[in-house]
């Protein structure tokens, strides 16, 4: 609604005056059904008397086209190749770390083994299960046997300081079974180490029996 004097800078259909809709009749016109009946000389005259106001914001040189969300993304994105920007679609692919890949029984975890140092163990002297309570889960405990003890105290040092996810061993089995991922803070003695925590039980005794606990 607009007072008696005020004027209307768009008239839509459905504003009325003394009962009737003029803005389906202003509109009427540019019905493709209604300018099919029209005769060219009544067409020129309603374009004439009623311009698209549509066209004054029409960039020049355009003829009108409404750029697609396509063109618009071109436009905000720099090209490939001009000037320092390298171009929406060519990010580097990180490098990827050489060694072997082992992935978890669950598909969750996933690592990649350095080549460079590791330890065959063909059987552990001792796996234990316990309830950790300060871990607030079950934990599992592997002792290794008198002739492997040196070698183990050995690597267990070499990864000690590294950052991670270097600073960790990986108890793996088979050709791509990875069993548990081992964080170390420091230099193991004694030839003990606990490789997992925070497990269930269930999922405690499966991985002590896949390591030989009888």
């Amino acid at each position: 609604m607009v007072d008696a004097d005020g004027q209307l800078s768009y008239i839509v259909p459905g504003v009325t005056f003394d009962g009737d809709d003029i803005g389906t009749w202003r509109w009427a016109p540019q019905n493709a059904g209604v300018q099919a009946q029209l005769t060219p000389e009544q067409r020129e005259r309603g374009q004439a008397r009623h311009p698209d106001r549509r066209a004054s914001r029409r960039r020049p040189g355009r003829a009108g086209a409404v750029p697609s969300s396509g063109e618009r993304a071109a436009r905000r994105l720099p090209r490939a190749g001009r000037g320092d920007h390298p171009g929406p679609f060519t990010t580097p692919r990180p490098a990827v770390p050489e060694g072997r890949g082992f992935t978890s029984d669950d598909r969750k975890l996933c690592v990649v083994v350095s080549t460079t140092t590791g330890l065959t163990v063909s059987r552990f002297e001792k796996v234990t299960v316990f309830e950790d309570e300060a871990q607030e889960g079950w934990a599992v405990r592997v002792v290794v046997q008198d002739d492997d003890a040196k070698e183990f105290t050995d690597l267990t040092g070499a990864v000690t300081g590294r950052p991670p996810p270097a600073n960790a061993l990986a108890i793996v089995q088979g050709e791509d079974r990875l069993l548990a991922r081992v964080a170390v803070i420091s230099r193991l003695t004694g030839g003990d180490a606990v490789i997992a925590t925070k497990l269930g039980r269930n999922e405690a005794r499966f991985l002590a029996n896949v390591l030989g606990a009888t």
